[in-house]
């Protein structure tokens, strides 16, 4: 099981990196990727997530020591644990590496606009709302520890 999840962990952190690594190598401007609804728009974001501002240097080490505490008390298999783990290890190379992270996804219709974000960021948010409604449509009685999202069957 873990030479699965380190594997899917990987393919999350590569993508992650190569988009960051393209965008920021070939883009310097706002781009039309599906009309105005999706642009690619690179910049970098030394704050949280989102966007999200934070005064303490330390808070995305916490967040990620979170992640995985949190992920391991769940119990949660193969692709939620990947998408989160992933998504978190992926920004925090940013961070470490150039200080901050390179966000570059733009959605939103006309100037409303959700905050300009990357794969990393898409993959820990997709992981959380797995968890979550995993959490609330499980049946109350159940033994069984495989979610339906994430078998071992992979």
């Amino acid at each position: 099981m873990w030479r699965k999840i380190i594997a899917l962990t990987l393919i999350i952190i590569g993508i992650d990196q190569l988009t960051k690594f393209y965008i920021s190598h070939f883009f310097r401007h706002s781009v039309p990727f599906i009309g105005n609804f999706i642009r690619i728009t690179p910049i970098q974001n030394p704050n949280a997530v989102f966007g999200l501002r934070y005064n303490i240097p330390l808070i995305p080490l916490t967040i990620l020591a979170i992640c995985i505490v949190v992920i391991v008390l769940y119990k949660t298999k193969l692709l939620v644990f990947s998408l989160i783990l992933g998504g978190a290890i992926g920004n925090l190379i940013d961070r470490i590496r150039i200080g901050a992270v390179t966000d570059w996804i733009d959605v939103g219709i006309k100037n409303i606009r959700w905050p300009i974000f990357n794969i990393a960021d898409a993959a820990i948010t997709i992981g959380i709302l797995w968890l979550i409604i995993y959490e609330i449509a499980k049946p109350k009685n159940s033994h069984d520890n495989r979610t339906p999202l994430t078998d071992n069957r992979i």
